[in-house]
């Protein structure tokens, strides 16, 4: 009775033994699947993650915070991703690391504003390309007025201390002054709002929209301009205005044919009124792309200028670190 019993037990095992190991085996692989499904959407957070506190670091200026999580995922999450890619293409180009900039825009087969482009022929450009400029001001806003100071200069103190008194004699006249601010800067308008108040009219335009968005933001608290406009570099968004005062702070500096622009500009002041401009001061007219503008020579800005018809007041150099000069002119 006792070896039925344990034949009958055997019997069973063989049948069920292989059910069990079926429904074991189905299990694991059940549980590999999940495993493998978390794991790539972990990834794909970390990606994200990764990209979003790169560009969070560019938009800071921490250059090399960004270059890392953006190397970090090109190197561990996601491999050549064309995001990751692009942004990190801006960081090593706001780095002045243009060659590897291009390096990887070769493996970008998404770059869509022409930045590969732009970096292979930037020494032979007059301009620089529209949608370039507007990525860069929008990438380089919260930090961009950074360079044109340190703890002993700032160039903005010189510029605006040099063009409050253009208007001073305006302050007793019943007719409020208008002023043009070209390149929407926030910066320069709120020091122009606080010297002169509500005794003056000013109006900003700016060439692009990435830019031009965040000054909205900007204005819509600090009340800073009483009107904010889009214009093409020909300025026809202005109409037949005229202007006491128009000022460009580094504004027309993505553009070697200052003429062409400061005819316009003259076209706009009214008899008398007064263009005060800020140019970077080079040996030679040349474009740096890692800080999106060309440096001019100086006579070659006072030969343009006098091709516009103006007549120079003044010139004046602010120098705000070793090769890191800037014009402020006064004209008429």
């Amino acid at each position: 009775m006792l070896v039925f019993d344990q034949l009958i037990r055997i019997c069973k095992t063989a049948i069920t033994t292989p059910k069990i190991a079926f429904e074991w085996l189905r299990d694991k692989m059940g549980s590999g699947v999940e495993w493998v499904q978390n794991l790539s959407s972990h990834l794909k957070n970390l990606r994200g993650e990764n990209i979003k506190l790169g560009i969070y670091h560019l938009e800071q200026g921490n250059l090399k915070d960004a270059k890392i999580r953006f190397w970090l995922t090109n190197k561990l999450f996601a491999p050549n991703d064309p995001e990751n890619l692009y942004w990190y293409s801006w960081a090593l180009l706001l780095s002045g690391e243009y060659q590897e900039a291009i390096a990887k825009l070769t493996l970008n087969l998404e770059d869509k504003i022409g930045l590969k482009n732009y970096l292979l022929n930037y020494t032979t450009l007059r301009a620089i390309p529209h949608p370039i400029s507007n990525q860069y001001f929008g990438t380089s806003f919260q930090y961009y007025f950074n360079r044109y100071q340190n703890e002993k200069v700032s160039v903005i103190d010189d510029f605006v201390g040099q063009v409050i008194p253009l208007l001073n004699q305006n302050n007793e006249s019943e007719t409020k002054p208008n002023i043009l601010e070209i390149g929407a800067s926030a910066i320069i308008g709120s020091e122009l709002r606080d010297a002169f108040g509500s005794r003056a009219i000013i109006e900003a335009i700016d060439f692009y929209p990435s830019h031009l968005k965040l000054v909205k933001e900007i204005n819509k608290t600090e009340k800073i301009y009483n009107n904010l406009d889009l214009s093409e570099q020909n300025f026809a968004a202005i109409g037949n205005k005229k202007y006491n005062l128009i000022v460009a702070f580094d504004s027309l500096s993505t553009n070697l044919d200052l003429a062409t622009q400061a005819k316009n500009i003259k076209n706009m002041l009214e008899f008398g009124g007064h263009f005060a401009l800020v140019l970077p001061l080079g040996f030679n007219n040349r474009l740096i792309p890692s800080n999106n503008h060309f440096t001019f020579e100086r006579s070659y800005v006072e030969e343009q200028l006098l091709l516009a018809d103006f007549t120079i007041k003044s010139i004046n150099i602010s120098t705000v670190q070793k090769d890191s000069d800037y014009l402020i002119i006064i004209a008429i």
